[in-house]
């Protein structure tokens, strides 16, 4: 049964499936349809509206729903300097070192830092490095915040699949977040040079970048590479991405730089300690 439905999903037009969603999830709903709808997603997954920054009959399309933001205050960012953020809502589905320049997945498999990066050279600064992978579930809040004051360097665009990334893919696809689409932000920070990466799946029809403007149709022709000389400098806790829909996000700092506060399994919110700078 799992290898029927492992070769269902292959054949699946996850592409195009992915862009009729993006277009139902603008379109707009009317009153009071658009409340009832998003009361009933409530349900079906455990979303707080108390903390959202608007109430559900305000939003008109389901896109603008997804990637709702929150109440001043909803999510206080840890006091203590040394603190790593969480940059997302959701929950940790792996953490540790990387080895031998490969980080887990599932099973004892194991993928190439440099093929999820794209870049063997940046890579090779995160040797016996520690990194932390996150998974935003659909009822989470989609926004993607800095862990750490500091800049954004460069950004890599990675075309792939859009494969679901859930506990079946994880673990009866190989090198799942090297496959799927991802974007890469290389960070410079005070516990050094870091990277984000933000990996797309089924029904995530974008990725937003808030830091910088970059046309659609940019991501449409291809991969693609971006530098900032000096930097574009970001605040601890500021938004730097949006997901519409949920996905992962993977976090990678280089070795003794950071120690991680959080297992497998934990929940995350935004501005609570991924960990602390070693």
């Amino acid at each position: 049964m799992d290898q029927l439905l492992l070769a269902l999903l292959k054949l699946l037009p996850k592409r195009l499936l992915t862009r009729l969603t993006g277009k139902l999830a603008r379109v707009p709903l009317p009153v009071p349809l658009n409340e009832k709808l998003f009361r009933v997603y409530g349900r079906v997954f455990p979303v707080n509206f108390e903390e959202a920054a608007r109430a559900p009959f305000e939003y008109r399309t389901l896109q603008d729903f997804f990637t709702r933001e929150l109440k001043p205050g909803a999510r206080p960012l840890d006091p203590d300097p040394k603190s790593v953020l969480c940059p997302v809502d959701g929950r940790v589905m792996q953490t540790g070192c990387i080895e031998a320049g490969t980080l887990l997945q599932a099973k004892g498999w194991r993928f190439a830092v440099s093929d999820l990066l794209g870049d063997a050279q940046r890579a090779a600064s995160f040797a016996d490095g520690t990194a932390c992978t996150l998974y935003l579930s659909p009822a989470d809040y989609h926004r993607i915040h800095m862990p750490l004051t500091g800049s954004v360097d460069a950004l890599h665009y990675l075309p792939g699949h859009l494969y679901p990334v859930n506990r079946f893919s994880l673990h009866r696809i190989r090198n799942l977040f090297i496959a799927n689409e991802r974007v890469v932000l290389f960070l410079t920070t005070p516990a050094g040079p870091a990277a984000m990466v933000l990996v797309g799946a089924t029904n995530v029809g974008r990725i937003r970048i808030a830091v910088d403007k970059i046309p659609r149709r940019q991501f449409r022709s291809g991969a693609f590479q971006r530098s900032y000389p000096g930097g574009i400098a970001v605040a601890r806790g500021a938004e730097v991405g949006c997901f519409e829909l949920g996905s992962t996000v993977i976090l990678l700092f280089e070795k003794d730089r950071v120690r991680l506060a959080l297992q497998t399994g934990d929940i995350t919110r935004v501005g609570a300690p991924l960990g602390f700078i070693a």
